[in-house]
């Protein structure tokens, strides 16, 4: 059998888009973002979150900060 997967955009797809996201504090999950990606785990596809961030370009500190950041949304996924 073949996995199934879902790729999502992660700014203004599945949090509200800032300026140069990248501190913890500041990620504001789109309403439903967390509970869709939650029932399309449950039917077994994989979730894939894709992110084009021009912030990581500025400093290696920041990319380490974008790292921590998708994986916070990882674990806060798994508290739905």
């Amino acid at each position: 059998m073949k996995d199934k997967a879902v790729f999502f955009d992660r700014d203004g797809v599945l949090n509200v888009d800032v300026d140069y996201l990248y501190k913890i504090e500041d990620l504001v999950w789109v309403d439903g973002a967390r509970e869709a990606l939650a029932y399309l785990s449950k039917l077994g596809y994989k979730i894939c979150v894709v992110t084009n961030q021009s912030v990581i370009a500025l400093t290696i500190r920041k990319a380490r900060l974008q790292n921590t950041l998708l994986i916070v949304i990882a674990v806060s996924l798994n508290r739905v």
